[in-house]
């Protein structure tokens, strides 16, 4: 069976909640100055954007991006992630 198009991984990872964050208060209280006023909480993270083989299936790239995820793009002690795969276009 023909695979289509690479997997697209967006990963997004953030402090977990029990860690304080700095970087988040200051951008919350800039926002505030701004005239933000609805603005509650401000949590900063990051983004990763990763292109696997199409040749993979769903759970297989799945497996690969918890993998990555877990051994490199986050620190486990403070940090979480959350993922979504799609077929790249």
């Amino acid at each position: 069976m023909k695979r289509s198009g690479a997997w697209l991984a967006r990963v997004s990872v953030g402090l977990k909640a029990d860690v304080l964050d700095p970087q988040g208060k200051v951008v919350r209280g800039a926002l505030g100055e701004l005239g933000f006023s609805a603005v509650q909480e401000v949590r900063v993270g990051k983004h990763f954007w990763v292109r696997l083989r199409g040749s993979l299936s769903r759970p297989a790239a799945e497996r690969e991006v918890r993998r990555m995820a877990a051994r490199v793009l986050i620190n486990p002690v403070i940090e979480t992630f959350t993922f979504t795969l799609s077929r790249a276009g």
